[in-house]
């Protein structure tokens, strides 16, 4: 019941808690789950990243296909993509998403 997003003020739980990390083994043998009205944030954040009234506003999907996951435990990868629209000479990129296909791979 994470309800936390980027820039919001924390909750007191947060503030306090100690997350583990996935695939290491988690020595707190008294976890127990909070109730989600503890750990909503004390302040949401402004909106961010939005269009104004008067923007064009355009969508672009972009895949990696055939791409092979190291077999190392935590690897990173940077990966040019180019930008499937020429109608301009200058696009700027105000919002991205990352679509997943395989999420049982998914890291963070």
């Amino acid at each position: 019941c994470c309800l936390w997003e980027a820039y919001d003020v924390p909750s007191d739980y947060m503030l306090n808690f100690s997350a583990t990390h996935p695939g290491v083994s988690n020595t707190a043998s008294d976890y127990v789950r909070p109730d989600c009205s503890t750990t909503a944030p004390k302040k949401k954040a402004e909106k961010l990243n939005q269009f104004n009234s008067w923007e064009e506003q355009r969508t672009a999907e972009m895949f990696i296909n055939n791409y092979s996951i190291p077999g190392i435990r935590t690897s990173y990868v940077d990966i040019a993509l180019n930008f499937p629209d020429d109608s301009e000479d200058i696009f700027h990129a105000v919002f991205a998403e990352t679509i997943f296909s395989n999420k049982k791979n998914l890291h963070h």
